[in-house]
């Protein structure tokens, strides 16, 4: 491969891309091609997708066809949540361009059997996802070999030629192809409509994707040949593109769940172990699945908390699936109030743990149990760093789903950290109905308990109750049937305050602060606009009403007219 190409970056690949596409008769090209990086979305971490599609029929709804599925599916997997695997949020962008192009060309006259080809390479993490339908081809040259990666879906029609068996539109229900490659560096795909290879044989198509030749050059030399030697399986277009792998990304979310599933689990850890580099000390906890161990880095030379499974979930599906949640968001997140997971390289790790740093501070529910009590200005300044951590997590599409006291680290700084997301639900990759890890109950918004999928109006339910038991000292908010409102707890506290939480522990969720910011912002508000009210005892303006006001001056005008009468009195 020639070095003296333009080169394509993101997402950590590197590639170099060449293309080519003509027809017999240029007005009459129904293929369409595009290579899109998600930088130019806002998601580089989607990194590149390489598309070339194909319209079906005659005519230019046959292109406009093909077009619109490109532009659509591609839109969609870059636009599909943050939490989506590249593979699913593929087929779901697929999907769901099918069923437009489907009923589209049922209802609307002008676009009658619109329908296309369409093969995709998606460069995204450490593989290559292939999404494959219709009569395109795709192929990888490795070390001088060249491997056919899909098979075309075509029918034969009663002249000879074929045409496609499934296409994006051309059923209700779509049949594609999803397949993954494991790339090399150095690798060359190529991806080919029909009209570049139905003319060519096997040998002349692997004869034309020469090593020595740049994307581009090879590009156009199998588009020229299918033009030349065959004119008629050009007619409808010939489109090659060529992608060259310079560069691969580093590890990422999928090597960390390979990873994780061949992690076997040891027996309970001892003070004085040394477990890949890491000197065990005291425990710090121990619940029914964890115990977290101090320890020390012989690598690094600091201290860090080792989260270390129990023996006995050795065999426990969902608890390793929570394991490798946590991980991969504690390690993706990047925020200054969210505790930090600390990567640590594959090779070293022996068994399942976790590793993260050592915070010498106390958590919530630890400053609760004791004196003084909390002031409401310092409970304000907590509460506008907790809804700040839920909301970097929101920018993610995470939601953390065991917000509580003992959850939230006090540093001696002031400053704060939101720990434990192994329960963290995760859009996309947990299903909508999915129960197995619903929270701590006395922190769970209503509506979860009906199986309604946990959003950012249930985080601020249980931002609510967290605040509420800080101003209160530890009780929580709700009694037999309803909310105790703050006041009768903490008649001292602002009557805005009350009313700020009051409304984010609102059992309709219409009526809840839809997301931490808005929350944040009303406690901002309050604090600018706060006059001196409180809750129990109203300010000096309010305990004065206008009536009294003029019933004491007509009090003071009487005595005074009194007055003045008995004095012109004596004086005659």
């Amino acid at each position: 491969m020639s070095e003296d190409q333009a080169q394509i970056c993101a997402g950590g690949w590197t590639l170099a891309v060449g293309a080519a596409s003509a027809a017999a008769q240029p007005e009459e090209n129904h293929d369409f091609h595009a290579i899109y990086s998600g930088e130019a979305f806002g998601h580089p971490q989607r990194g590149l997708v390489a598309t070339v599609a194909r319209g079906s029929g005659a005519g230019r709804g046959a292109r406009a066809a093909a077009e619109i599925a490109v532009h659509e599916f591609v839109e969609g997997y870059f636009g599909a949540a943050a939490t989506l695997g590249a593979g699913r949020a593929a087929g779901l962008a697929l999907a769901s361009i099918n069923a437009w192009m489907f009923s589209q060309s049922r209802a609307d006259p002008e676009r009658t059997n619109m329908s296309a080809s369409l093969s995709s390479l998606i460069f995204a993490g450490r593989q290559v996802r292939i999404i494959h339908i219709g009569d395109c081809r795709i192929y990888r040259k490795r070390n001088g070999e060249l491997v056919p990666l899909t098979t075309e879906h075509v029918r034969p029609l009663s002249d000879g030629t074929v045409a496609p068996s499934r296409s994006v539109g051309g059923d209700a229900e779509l049949h594609a192809e999803y397949l993954e490659d494991a790339p090399e560096p150095a690798d060359r795909y190529i991806i080919l409509s029909r009209g570049s290879y139905a003319g060519a044989t096997s040998a002349q198509i692997e004869g034309l994707v020469i090593d020595d030749l740049a994307a581009e050059a090879v590009a156009k030399k199998i588009v020229d040949a299918a033009l030349a030697d065959a004119p008629g399986s050009g007619h409808w277009g010939a489109t090659a593109l060529v992608i060259d792998l310079l560069q691969l990304p580093h590890a990422t979310l999928d090597d960390l769940a390979a990873v994780f599933s061949r992690l076997p689990l040891r027996g309970p850890p001892r003070d004085g172990e040394n477990w890949d580099g890491f000197v065990l000390e005291r425990t710090l906890y121990r619940s029914r699945y964890t115990t977290l161990k101090l320890a020390h880095d012989t690598v690094s030379d600091r201290r860090v908390v080792l989260k270390i499974p129990l023996p006995f979930m050795q065999q426990d599906a969902v608890f390793r699936a929570g394991f490798l949640r946590e991980a991969w968001v504690g390690t993706t997140v990047h925020s200054r109030w969210i505790a930090r997971y600390i990567d640590i390289p594959p090779e070293r790790r022996s068994s399942l743990y976790l590793v993260m740093p050592y915070y010498r501070g106390e958590t919530l529910e630890e400053r609760l149990l004791r004196s003084p009590q909390l002031g409401h200005l310092e409970v304000i300044a907590i509460a506008l760093k907790l809804c700040a951590a839920v909301q970097d997590l929101a920018a993610l599409q995470v939601v953390h789903r065991d917000l509580k006291p003992e959850n939230v680290i006090l540093l001696p700084d002031g400053e704060v950290r939101l720990i434990d997301l192994g329960l963290a639900y995760l859009p996309g990759i947990d299903d909508p109905d999915e129960d197995r890890l619903g929270g701590t109950t006395r922190y769970m918004a209503p509506e979860l308990f009906g199986g309604v999928p946990p959003d950012q109006r249930s985080e601020v339910f249980s931002l609510g109750v967290t605040i509420y038991r800080m101003l209160t000292g530890g009780a929580f908010p709700f009694g037999q049937r309803e909310a105790v409102p703050l006041a009768r707890l903490r008649p001292d506290l602002p009557a805005w305050l009350g009313r700020c939480l009051m409304r984010a522990i609102e059992t309709d969720p219409e009526k809840r602060f839809q997301h931490a910011s808005e929350f944040a912002s009303a406690l901002e508000d309050g604090l600018r606009r706060d006059d001196g009210t409180r809750a129990g005892r109203p300010s000096w303006r309010q305990r004065i009403s206008p009536l009294r006001v003029w019933q004491v001056l007509a009090c003071v005008f009487a005595a005074a007219f009194f007055l003045l009468l008995i004095r012109t009195l004596a004086l005659r």
